[in-house]
């Protein structure tokens, strides 16, 4: 989905990472958000 919807396209993160997809009630994709190692120590 990244990498078709978001203007930068997709690169893979490295380290650790968490990935969260939110949906609809109707398991509809509503938005992504993704951590990497590096944003836990800001």
């Amino acid at each position: 989905m990244i990498a078709r919807f978001h203007y930068l396209g997709y690169t893979p993160a490295s380290g650790a990472k968490m990935r969260y997809l939110i949906t609809t009630g109707a398991a509809r994709p509503l938005a992504a958000i993704g951590f990497a190692a590096s944003a836990w120590e800001l």
